[in-house]
């Protein structure tokens, strides 16, 4: 058994040099064991590999692979995969990225904690027609509203 409750860190692609805060707030978790998960790295931060979870592993596979998990949800096999880590709670950070885990979180039956940074939180319903990610967001974002537990704000405004 583990010794402390793991968490999913949920970011679609992990994770951009810009975002060293959520490496630093997860690195910082002195009561969980934190595991990131997403779709496919980018070229960016190093993450620890032993705990770090995508579906998209490269090749037109891999491609295929990201697409289906943004219009269909996670496959069995990687559903399994984070299962086994056994987390007590999903973080996302980004709406966007919340959106895209709505169907992971269901399959694991654990509350979705979801951060707003920023461009998430503004952005209009015209920018959708640019990214299947936007797309996604404004579909299932009244479900997100409804079953996320928690929602975070960085700021007054953002909130």
């Amino acid at each position: 058994m583990f010794d402390k409750p793991s968490v999913v860190i949920y970011r679609n692609f992990l994770l951009a040099a810009s975002e060293t805060f959520i490496r630093s707030q997860t690195e910082m978790l002195q009561h969980f064991i934190p595991s990131y998960v997403g779709l496919r790295f980018i070229a960016g931060l190093g993450l620890p590999k032993e705990r770090t979870l995508i579906v998209n592993r490269g090749g037109l596979l891999g491609k295929i692979g990201e697409v289906s998990t943004k219009l269909r949800g996670f496959g069995p096999a990687f559903v399994q995969q984070v299962k086994n880590l056994h987390p007590v709670l999903v973080h996302a950070h980004f709406g966007q990225d919340g959106a895209i885990a709505l169907p992971l979180v269901k399959n694991l039956q654990v509350p979705l904690v979801v951060t707003f940074h920023g461009l998430d939180a503004t952005v209009r319903n015209e920018y959708a027609e640019h990214s299947l990610t936007q797309r996604m967001y404004f579909r299932r974002r009244e479900q997100l509203k409804h079953e996320a537990k928690l929602f975070i704000a960085v700021s007054e405004f953002i909130k």
